[in-house]
């Protein structure tokens, strides 16, 4: 298993187990702990896989629930499906959206990334 796998099954251990925990001290944390040795170039790079991993996790669990209902128009049950269901992924996953602005300008690939999920779910929400 990759470092950045291990350190992703980890964070994600102790985020759920710790509401309170904020992602980059965290992550810092963990990659210290898996690969010590790593110098700063390196630490910065595993520490950018590792929150794209854990968006990935989210962006994918979106996608799961966030479809139109095909040959039909959207009922009042499906939009409280689409709320209850974001907002659960929102709640899991809300270590990301604390430090959502500082996470995305340290990274252009995956603020990139997170403004072509945000279309894409607007599209599949209309």
């Amino acid at each position: 298993m990759s470092d950045a796998a291990a350190i992703v099954r980890s964070a994600r251990a102790r985020l759920r187990a710790d509401t309170h925990l904020d992602i980059d001290p965290l992550v810092r944390d963990e990659i210290g702990r898996a690969a010590p040795l790593l110098d700063a170039a390196a630490a910065s790079a595993l520490h950018r896989t590792v929150v794209a991993e854990l968006f990935a996790l989210y962006e994918s669990q979106v996608d799961t629930f966030l479809r139109r209902p095909e040959g039909r128009a959207l009922t009042v049950q499906d939009k409280t499906f689409y709320l209850e269901a974001l907002l659960a992924a929102m709640w899991h996953y809300r270590f990301l959206h604390r430090d959502l602005e500082h996470l995305l300008d340290s990274d252009p690939a995956l603020a990139e990334r997170y403004r072509l999920f945000a279309q894409r779910c607007l599209r599949q929400a209309q």
